[in-house]
């Protein structure tokens, strides 16, 4: 997997992938190097990169069972990621067998942007064509499903239900059509890029079924696990440890979340969320989602006092103040 690929298709052979506004893109290579690889390596579904990743994790329980005593194991599927070009199978379930769209030229746009957005406009993309992206984005989710379940079942077979705590999330999401934008806009992070499964499997089957009003985040991630592991923090950790919620406690009150993308930030109470770049000033917008829930209209300019507590929930978790970034603005990509 991390050797660098030395076999890039040829140009002529993307151009069926390929819309024709990236043609001048670095999305040229990548998907040279990706077609390239799928040529030698695929010949069936188990081939594509998630059904081999889930294999590995598999084999790798096989092994970690054969041993005695305690085990992490992180699996990480990369999909459903671009390009979107799940088993022929899950495609035609999501979407049939009539093109549509640009596939009606023959393009089936699998790397539907150039990383890490556009604006629909930009790169000419009609709404028959936005339509098949997000059955192609479906059929990768579907693909992607069916391989952690595969995953899971392995942790079943094994007899490891009763003893194994399983947490289940994702890094971010995509818009896909949305305020006129597909990909992941810094400037525009919506709740499609910011709202991700995040799930936790108590191996005694308390909660099943429940949710939580509790704004959980990725930096509780290790704290959890070691807890669930009974293993001793080292020292001050960021981060809560949610297994206290399967003991009817609630963790250290978090009333606000917060996020970022490069320099652009986030922060929301469960209604209002607050969106600007790290300079603040006139870039703050507000939306109130229990009465817009597609974040459309901008309302900081009517709720000042709002606007200010959700900035100062951001400064107090930054430890005082915004990073600047400058001209190296964190990860676009990704």
């Amino acid at each position: 997997f991390n050797k660098p690929f030395t076999r890039p298709a040829a140009r002529e052979e993307i151009e069926k992938f390929l819309l024709p506004a990236l043609s001048d893109t670095v999305e040229v290579e990548r998907l040279r190097g990706h077609v390239g690889w799928n040529q030698l390596f695929r010949r069936g579904e188990r081939d594509y990169s998630a059904a081999r990743v889930m294999r590995s994790g598999m084999k790798v329980i096989d092994e970690l069972t054969e041993k005695d005593g305690p085990f992490f194991l992180g699996v990480d599927s990369f999909d459903p990621h671009e390009p979107f070009d799940a088993p022929r199978a899950y495609v035609i379930e999501a979407s049939g067998t009539a093109p549509k769209g640009i596939e009606k030229r023959g393009i089936s746009p699998i790397q539907p942007f150039d990383t890490p957005s556009n604006r629909l406009e930009t790169i000419n993309i009609d709404d028959e064509t936005l339509e098949l992206i997000r059955e192609m984005y479906a059929a990768e989710i579907t693909y992607a499903d069916k391989w952690i379940g595969r995953l899971l079942n392995k942790v079943a077979d094994k007899g490891l239900l009763d003893n194994t705590v399983v947490i289940y999330l994702s890094d971010h999401g995509l818009t896909l059509g949305e305020h006129g934008i597909i990909g992941k806009a810094a400037r525009l992070p919506h709740y499609h890029i910011y709202h991700v499964p995040y799930m936790i499997r108590d191996p005694g089957g308390r909660r099943a079924g429940e949710t939580s009003d509790f704004f959980a985040s990725t930096h509780d991630v290790p704290r959890t696990i070691l807890s669930a592991m009974g293993v001793r923090a080292p020292g001050a950790m960021d981060g809560e440890d949610l297994t206290v919620l399967f003991d009817g406690d609630d963790p250290y009150p978090r009333p606000y979340w917060t996020a970022c993308y490069a320099d652009n930030v986030i922060a929301g109470d469960g209604r209002w969320v607050l969106m600007s770049n790290i300079v603040g000033g006139d870039d703050r917008r507000l939306f109130d989602t229990q009465t817009d829930p597609g974040e459309l209209k901008d309302v900081a300019a009517k709720n000042p006092e709002m606007v200010e507590t959700l900035w100062n929930a951001l400064i107090d978790e930054a430890g005082g103040s915004l990073p600047m970034f400058g001209q190296k603005a964190g990860v676009l990509g990704g």
